[in-house]
């Protein structure tokens, strides 16, 4: 039986983008070290984030947007699969 929880790879991801929200809208704790690895790892990803995501005012709202703009990406249910469609930033909205 599969009990459909999204992997780790797709909850690495997901985390990375509320850390770099946090950072960008100055509520980031200053206190936790971000790893070296951290931003050529998410630049990409985040850049390919359309703006209805990103310009949001709280953490949030960042995730239900996030979530329902990631809702059809294999790598929520298959850690083989990589997220799809990263590139420029558009205006895509919500469905």
């Amino acid at each position: 039986m599969h009990l459909k929880l999204p992997t780790l790879k797709y909850r690495r991801l997901r985390g990375d983008m509320i850390e770099v929200f946090k950072i960008t809208h100055n509520i980031y704790d200053p206190e936790v070290s971000l790893e070296h690895s951290f931003s050529a790892r998410i630049v990409n990803i985040w850049n390919s984030l359309p703006n209805f995501v990103v310009d949001v005012d709280t953490v949030c709202l960042f995730k239900t947007h996030l979530d329902k703009f990631w809702m059809h990406q294999d790598v929520m249910y298959d850690f083989a699969a990589d997220l799809t469609g990263i590139g420029d930033r558009s205006v895509r909205e919500i469905s």
